[in-house]
């Protein structure tokens, strides 16, 4: 572990505490996704110590069905605040069962989705399960501080080690679909375009509008290009290569 800052890390087999009891609202539905306002909301994902706090646990609906039509699309698990606090853990490891080369979050590609809204305070503790290469955490567009363990693109976190980070979300901040995906200067590019990424949405007045809220929501994520078993990308057209489209309802 590298930093400006004086930041602690633990290894990913060290004693953890609980947070208690993290809660989150399930948005995970089947069904076809419905456009317009507060029905498709898209993002594509492309290759480019907790002070005080005893730890995180992830509390989510599991992965969901395939969507009706055979599409074969999967709907990662949304993972989102309760009582303006939000506590989750995510792991970056190999995903051999996604393809050769594939990297994947909490087991997801994308990553599971988290919902905010302004003033909550976020905290996420990022296991690195790579096997051999760092890794960082940066929360894409996300109004917050980049000082500590905030959003800090020069933290690194070494293999075998997790790394608390805290984001303190202001009141005023704006809603809308941001992402979070690893910076680690010399690897954040293969490491995004293996599959690591995910959505997070911050929630705003337009959501309690009983209009929109009784709405059935879907989040499309488009995750790639990915890199084949010959190294070269996998993009979305063309007869023979094949990239995974995924989305996430929320």
């Amino acid at each position: 572990m590298q930093s400006n800052d004086e930041i602690e890390s633990h290894p990913v087999d060290g004693t953890r505490g609980t947070s208690g009891s993290v809660t989150r609202r399930g948005f995970v539905r089947a069904g076809a996704g419905l456009l317009g306002a507060g029905g498709v909301a898209a993002i594509g994902l492309g290759a480019a110590g907790i002070g005080g706090h005893a730890g995180a646990q992830n509390d989510a609906t599991p992965m969901a069905s395939p969507v009706a039509g055979g599409d074969g699309f999967i709907e990662p698990f949304v993972l989102a605040s309760a009582d303006g606090f939000l506590a989750v853990k995510l792991e970056a490891a190999p995903d051999a069962a996604a393809g050769p080369g594939r990297m994947a979050y909490e087991q997801s590609i994308p990553g599971p989705t988290l919902r905010v809204r302004p003033g909550d305070q976020l905290y996420i503790a990022l296991v690195n399960s790579l096997g051999g290469d760092e890794t960082n955490l940066h929360v894409h567009g996300m109004h917050v501080s980049p000082k500590g363990n905030g959003d800090n693109i020069f933290l690194h976190v070494s293999s075998g080690q997790t790394f608390d980070y805290s984001y303190a979300i202001p009141a005023d901040h704006p809603p809308g679909l941001y992402w979070y995906h690893p910076h680690s200067h010399g690897d954040s590019s293969q490491q995004v375009a293996a599959g690591l990424g995910g959505a997070i949405i911050v929630e705003g007045a337009l959501d309690d509008l009983p209009e929109i809220s009784s709405l059935t929501e879907r989040l499309l994520v488009l995750q790639g290009p990915f890199l084949g078993p010959d190294h070269q990308a996998q993009y979305l057209s063309g007869a023979s290569a094949k990239s995974t489209i995924n989305w996430a309802a929320s």
